[in-house]
């Protein structure tokens, strides 16, 4: 029941369904309080306009893997993260770090930070050329169905499992399909991949004008390969909430599989915070 303009309160009895598995109502107008007794192994709340004490509620004390990212509930200055629950951008306060990573505890800026370069799932690497050296931070940590990893100055939201790859758990990096040409960057070499929505957030940074480059490469579906090339991938992104690319397809801008394409856009940072969001809008 994924963005299909639902509005109104969550209907009580959903929390008792004892076989419901997966319960995806994510980017909806969803309003009210939610009061579960218990949480489906997979419950996705992302993305809608849900509020109160959800602290109170029991279903966060299940092992289940949930998902409340980008809602308006209220949180104690005690709450705790959980490794299977996704807190990212799920508090009513909205422009400051405490409403960005709620349950994160005190995140003070000791300094501010003009530059951020990320290897999206893989591991460190330094590219040197002629002009300047470049060091890509390593994003390889385990990923689950509703994660949220931060670090010293950025980290990033997860939303979505593979519902028919029938892998428990799932996988979220891939590696080529085939092999790269030599030329290639290491960039490219791995990727994080994610079956509903992908955030990468910057904080700390010095507020003014960015030049972000996304650098993009199709490597999990290869033209060399009789079944993998009818593969589409198409996602949205969206740079401080503002969408600038839709329905993107990495394989026909780059032209063809195993092929980089550099996607260079601007952007404002005024809280020192920079968002970026990949979803699938189906």
């Amino acid at each position: 029941l994924r963005n299909v303009s639902l509005s109104g309160p969550i209907p009580p009895y959903i929390w008792n369904l004892e076989k419901l598995k997966t319960l995806d109502l994510s980017f909806n107008k969803l309003t009210g309080e939610v009061h579960g007794v218990r949480a489906p192994r997979y419950t996705y709340l992302t993305g809608n306009r849900l509020s109160g004490e959800v602290e109170s509620t029991n279903f966060l004390r299940s092992d289940s893997n949930i998902d409340l990212s980008y809602n308006n509930f209220s949180w104690s200055s005690s709450c705790q993260e959980n490794s299977n629950i996704n807190t990212y951008r799920s508090s009513k306060l909205m422009n400051n770090l405490t409403g960005l990573l709620p349950c994160a505890g005190p995140i003070n800026c000791t300094s501010y930070q003009r530059t951020l370069h990320i290897n999206c799932g893989g591991d460190n690497i330094v590219i040197t050329n002629a002009s300047y050296t470049i060091t890509y931070e390593a994003d390889n940590n385990e990923t689950t169905a509703a994660k949220n990893h931060h670090f010293r100055k950025w980290g990033i939201s997860n939303t979505g499992e593979f519902l028919d790859d029938h892998q428990e758990p799932d996988i979220y990096f891939v590696s080529p399909s085939s092999t790269l040409s030599r030329d290639s960057s290491d960039l490219y070499k791995t990727a994080r991949r994610s079956a509903l929505s992908l955030v990468y957030y910057a904080f700390c940074l010095e507020n003014g004008a960015y030049n972000v480059k996304l650098h993009f490469m199709e490597i999990e579906f290869s033209d060399e390969v009789v079944y993998s090339r009818l593969g589409r991938r198409i996602f949205d992104v969206y740079v401080q909430g503002e969408l600038l690319l839709s329905d993107f397809n990495i394989k026909e801008e780059a032209n063809g599989t195993l092929k980089p394409v550099i996607k260079t856009m601007n952007a404002t940072v005024t809280d020192h915070v920079l968002e970026i969001r990949l979803y699938w809008a189906g």
